[in-house]
């Protein structure tokens, strides 16, 4: 809807403006529409505020979806990131030559293939990970454009979601005999200890 009143604003400056103000010529036109279209398409606040501005609105609308989207759009995430894992051990995790001789390419391959998969597959979908919204739901509440109640709400319900997408992907890969189980299990032990 702002756009739209800018653009008509320009378009009604073009023809009052030389009539109203003969002494303006066409340079001072095209810097004051230049001005008025950047305001509408980036928003009052260029830069980083304006980008602050953009997650608080964000984050107010996913503060406000109900428990049955967020429970569906979780579950999807959490898997999504499980497949990004599962990618990531079938390439980087299974190749035991490549760690022995090459420890730094294997961590690299594992890295390519990890996490930046399962997040352009969250992405993709329009998923709700809970890792986002730790900070986009935190700036709206910050700054009242949502409630204590529901940021906790959306928090835990992504959250279990989350978790419950992840394990039932883990799930059916392990039952599913991929092969992949006992380097899942390997990066585990390794990390962990």
């Amino acid at each position: 809807m702002k756009f739209v009143l800018s653009c008509l604003f320009v378009v009604f400056t073009n023809g009052l403006i030389p009539f109203m103000h003969p002494m303006r010529n066409e340079v001072n036109l095209r810097k004051m529409r230049t001005v008025v279209m950047a305001e509408a398409i980036i928003g009052p606040r260029p830069g980083p505020p304006g980008v602050y501005d953009a997650a608080m609105t964000t984050g107010a609308a996913k503060a406000s979806l109900p428990n049955a989207k967020l429970l569906t759009l979780g579950f999807l995430s959490g898997c999504h990131i499980g497949l990004g894992a599962f990618l990531m051990i079938s390439c980087g995790g299974m190749c035991p030559g490549l760690k022995e001789t090459n420890p730094g390419a294997m961590r690299a391959l594992s890295g390519v293939f990890g996490l930046p998969t399962g997040l352009i597959m969250v992405l993709g979908g329009g998923g709700e990970l809970v890792t986002g919204n730790f900070a986009l739901i935190a700036a709206a509440w910050a700054n009242g454009k949502a409630t204590l109640k529901n940021l906790l709400r959306n928090w835990s319900v992504v959250f279990f979601a989350n978790f419950l997408g992840s394990l039932t992907l883990a799930a059916i890969a392990a039952l599913a005999n991929t092969g992949v189980t006992s380097g899942a299990i390997a990066i585990a032990t390794g990390v962990t200890s």
